[in-house]
């Protein structure tokens, strides 16, 4: 089964209390850091399709270049076919030593 990934990167996620998301300081195409090295909290909204219907165990990993920084076991309940899943990872400490790339695989 083929799976897909969109990912938005961000300073913040916040629940509203009707359920929304928040999403605050949205990075569109580069982060540019006022210094290096620093550590980061970045925060990430996932948007994972291709999952089937029923409760799935997955693993997410974050990090920067070849470096996974974070492992997180996510629990994911798809209600009905063809419905995507959401996961929000909030202020995900990343070190960053030099012009890099994050990921989130």
């Amino acid at each position: 089964m083929t799976y897909s990934l969109n990912t938005v990167i961000c300073d913040d996620i916040r629940v509203e209390n009707n359920g929304k998301l928040f999403l605050s300081g949205v990075y569109q195409d580069f982060l540019i850091p006022a210094f290096l090295p620093q550590t980061l909290g970045m925060s990430f909204w996932l948007r994972i399709g291709g999952v089937s219907q029923g409760n799935h165990d997955i693993t997410l990993r974050a990090g920067v270049d070849n470096s996974v920084q974070h492992e997180l076991s996510v629990k994911l309940d798809i209600q009905a076919v063809g419905q995507p899943a959401h996961v929000h990872l909030l202020g995900l400490p990343l070190q960053l030593e030099s012009h890099s790339r994050m990921f989130v695989e």
